[in-house]
């Protein structure tokens, strides 16, 4: 997704739509169906369009410097966070239909989080918020009221 969006010219699609983001957002996304397969990953990565001072469409996010650090961003600080824990109870939400919480994730999860708890929404993916509203708001509200 992150190169997908660094090797894109925007400057071509500035031209061919006058710097008009929905219609920028439209071609994109269909000119990404297949690098972007789902959906949602791409209209969320559509959000990212905006105006810069000069009236063309840029990326609100730093892409460079994304990419210049993107381990020290999806990275585990292990080094940083050896022998520290957080003792109090600990939420984590994850959809039944994403991957990016695994079973497999759980023993480095309670390492530094021993109370944690592991919830999976259904019928949601990573936006577990928009897929499935009504389930992650009782899960967060029974969370908090315990």
């Amino acid at each position: 997704m992150l190169e997908a969006m660094r090797n894109l010219d925007l400057a071509h699609f500035n031209e061919k739509y006058s710097a008009k983001i929905p219609l920028i957002r439209k071609e994109l996304n269909e000119y990404w169906r297949n690098e972007i397969p789902d959906p949602q990953v791409r209209a969320f990565v559509l959000t990212n369009l905006t105006h810069d001072p000069r009236g063309m469409v840029v990326w609100k996010v730093n892409l460079e410097a994304i990419h210049n650090d993107f381990q020290h961003i999806v990275g585990w600080p292990d080094d940083e966070l050896q022998g520290k824990t957080f003792e109090k109870p600990t939420l984590f939400i994850r959809g039944e239909n994403s991957k990016y919480i695994q079973e497999s994730d759980m023993d480095k999860i309670l390492t530094y989080f021993p109370k944690a708890r592991l919830v999976t929404i259904p019928k949601a993916g990573h936006w577990v918020h928009a897929d499935n509203p009504n389930e992650t708001i009782e899960c967060l509200l029974d969370f908090v009221s315990h």
